[in-house]
């Protein structure tokens, strides 16, 4: 919970999440350019000059509405995922959980805000960027790991296949973000989960390696001689 250094009146202590909350729908609805005092002020239900009790001004109001939506969800998305299951069926579970968390209403519109704010609040965007990483990055690359410690998959560098594998289940959100829609259904989540976990099976399976490479040898022993 964000915490106020000036809490004289109780009564407007116990508003705070209130107009956090009305500040998190105007923002995330209008921006921060595009969002109103007085819009934020009707969104909350409180006066403005409540409003401005706790927020002189409207950046210091952008940064705590943020950092409270960053605190508000800090489940993992793989926590749920047993450890002990192989890479053919954990992954699958596993795109499947990534893909409906970055494709859930409230980290659609974090990211569209932390990363369109960007230039304005740089600090916000690398807040934002360290809680994704904790989050699902780099339990991802610890999954990964584990897999490539028990010869389920082949890769080298498991933090950049960590990115590889969140950019594809990410494709649709990334166009939902774009288009500002409203929603996705389930069956699209479901096959595109299914299909990041396809693609990165055949990328980096070890049966999929085993076969290119013996691809490779009988193009080379077929090749032409000069």
């Amino acid at each position: 919970m964000v915490r106020l250094k000036n809490s004289r009146n109780a009564v407007l202590g116990r508003k705070i999440n209130q107009v956090l909350d009305g500040a998190w729908r105007i923002f995330q609805r209008d921006g921060y350019a595009g969002a109103g005092v007085d819009d934020i002020a009707q969104a909350a239900g409180v006066s403005k000059a409540t409003l401005y009790a706790y927020f002189p001004d409207k950046r210091l109001m952008f940064q705590k509405t943020m950092q409270a939506a960053m605190e508000r969800y800090q489940a993992k998305p793989l926590d749920s995922i047993p450890l002990d299951l192989p890479a053919a069926s954990g992954l699958p579970r596993m795109t499947t959980e990534i893909t409906g968390w970055l494709n859930s209403d409230h980290e659609i519109r974090l990211s569209r805000l932390a990363i369109g704010e960007a230039n304005r609040f740089p600090a916000i965007a690398r807040s934002y960027h360290q809680r994704f990483e904790t989050l699902l990055g780099h339990p991802l690359r610890d999954r990964l790991e584990m897999f490539v410690n028990r010869r389920e998959l082949e890769m080298e560098d498991t933090a950049m296949a960590a990115r590889q594998l969140i950019r594809l289940c990410g494709l649709a959100v990334h166009d939902r973000a774009a288009a500002r829609a409203t929603g996705t259904d389930e069956a699209t989540i479901h096959r595109s989960a299914a299909m990041a976990a396809t693609m990165f099976l055949r990328a980096y399976g070890p049966d999929t390696r085993m076969a290119d490479q013996r691809s490779g040898q009988r193009n080379a022993d077929v090749a032409p001689m000069r």
